[in-house]
């Protein structure tokens, strides 16, 4: 099940936190079994998204015990995108949780979130003072240590990376360059739009697009959250990766939560 997965996995990526470079191929940051921080990360949210009871939503103690192992999963890896995909899934699931049980759940939230806060601040610094990962003098850990030079983008490379591909995108904006050529320079694009556009064109790029419009609208015809959020999950993700396709693992999610929104839907019943 997902909560046996997503256990495994945090706990994987604990290890790699406290033995730098055990399943990671950074000495800096822990990937656990997703090998790749941002992979790691990525993985750890969506196992949270089948974790969470989106037909029944509400704040119960497993919900928060399930996100506060997220939470810390993602920040071990001290991915940005992961943290701000966990936020995007979390706020979808407050969404549901208020509409369905009011107002109220909001005052339960606000006590949560007060916790929380203070269990990060005592946990952080703990953190900071035990693992190795935080003492490399690195503008991502010093992000991660409350310092927040790192979200400076003019020092990422990826971002000079997806401005390379832009530009040979307009030379050829049609039809693009061929299947395939992202992967014949240093690095990739990050991005799942600019990739599509890039090697496919305009139809590349429109059929990506088409792909997610029509995993949300299953969602939406069937009235499951879960497979809208998952969608909304490889919108977000898209922007922060150019081989998403590649990934079994979020092939398979994909596949689960469009099988279950539509055998799981109200006029199926």
């Amino acid at each position: 099940t997902c909560s046996l997965a997503l256990t495994a996995l945090v706990t994987s990526i604990l290890i790699d936190a406290r033995y730098p470079g055990t399943f990671s191929f950074m000495d800096t940051r822990a990937a656990g079994f997703g090998v790749n921080p941002n992979c790691g990360a990525a993985l750890t949210v969506m196992l949270l998204i089948g974790v969470l009871d989106w037909k029944n939503p509400r704040i119960s103690i497993s919900v928060c015990v399930w996100t506060m192992i997220s939470l810390v999963g993602v920040f071990m890896t001290m991915s940005r995108s992961g943290m701000l995909l966990l936020g995007i899934v979390g706020m979808l699931y407050v969404r549901q949780c208020v509409k369905r049980n009011g107002l109220g759940t909001l005052i339960i939230l606000g006590g949560i979130a007060v916790s929380c806060a203070g269990y990060l601040v005592v946990a952080g610094d703990f953190a900071r003072q035990v693992l190795p990962l935080f003492e490399a003098k690195t503008s991502r850990a010093n992000f991660f240590s409350g310092q927040f030079d790192a979200l400076d983008a003019t020092e990422d490379s990826r971002v000079e990376f997806a401005l390379a591909h832009i530009e040979m995108g307009m030379e050829r904006p049609v039809l693009g360059w061929g299947t395939g050529l992202t992967y014949l320079g240093e690095d990739g694009s990050h991005n799942m739009f600019i990739a599509r556009w890039v090697e496919n064109g305009i139809p590349g790029l429109l059929a990506y697009c088409l792909l997610i419009l029509a995993i949300f609208r299953i969602g939406w015809v069937n009235r499951s959250w879960e497979c809208m959020a998952v969608s909304l999950f490889l919108a977000g993700l898209s922007f922060f990766s150019h081989n998403l396709l590649e990934d079994k693992s979020l092939l398979i999610m994909l596949a689960i939560s469009s099988g279950r929104a539509v055998l799981n839907s109200p006029e199926a019943a």
